[in-house]
C-alpha cells in the first residue's frame, strides 16, 4: 500500500521495497541485501544485532560460529586454535619444534615426542650404528660399516 511506511528488518539500517531487501547493514553486518554476514573474525550469534567477536573467547581464530571456531591463524587447528602438532606456543606464536622433535612442549627444544627413528624425548638422538648429520634435517644416516661408532 502506497504512502504507509513499514519497518526494515532488524538487520537493515535502511530498506526499500521489503522490510529485508536491506539497502545498509546494520552495524556490523555485511553483505546487502540481505546483511546476514558478518565480516571475518566475528560471527552471527542468532541473538544480538551485532556481530560478535571471535576473540576472546576463541583466541587467534579467524571465522567463527556459536559452536566454536572454524578456521585459525596459520599452524593452529580448530576449535581452540591451539598450535598444529610440531609446533609449540612461544609468546603467542606458534613456532616450529626443533629438527629433531615431532612433537615439543613449552619451548622448541623441549621434545615431547621423536622424528623416528630418533629415540628418547629428553634428547632425541639417533640409534645406535647411525649418526646425526647436524645439518637440521631430522634422518640419521647410517654409520660406514667398518665403524664401530661414528659421529659428524
Amino acid at each position: 500500500m502506497e504512502g504507509v511506511c513499514h519497518a526494515c528488518h532488524w538487520r537493515c539500517l535502511e530498506c526499500d521495497i521489503a522490510s529485508d531487501n536491506c539497502l545498509v547493514c546494520a552495524d556490523s553486518r555485511i553483505n546487502t541485501p540481505d546483511c546476514t554476514d558478518c565480516p571475518t573474525g566475528f560471527f552471527d550469534d542468532l541473538v544480538h544485532v551485532d556481530c560478535q567477536s571471535c576473540q576472546p573467547t576463541h583466541y587467534k581464530c579467524l571465522e567463527c560460529n556459536v559452536n566454536g571456531c572454524e578456521v585459525c591463524e596459520v599452524h593452529r587447528v580448530a576449535p581452540w586454535c591451539t598450535c598444529e602438532p610440531g609446533y609449540v606456543e612461544v609468546e603467542g606464536e606458534c613456532i616450529p619444534c626443533a629438527y629433531n622433535c615431532l612433537t615439543c612442549t613449552n619451548n622448541p627444544e623441549n621434545c615431547c615426542t621423536c622424528v623416528p627413528p630418533r629415540l628418547n624425548p629428553n634428547e632425541c638422538h639417533c640409534p645406535h650404528g647411525y649418526y646425526d648429520a647436524m645439518n637440521g634435517s631430522p634422518d640419521c644416516p647410517l654409520c660406514h660399516d667398518r665403524c664401530a661408532r661414528c659421529e659428524y
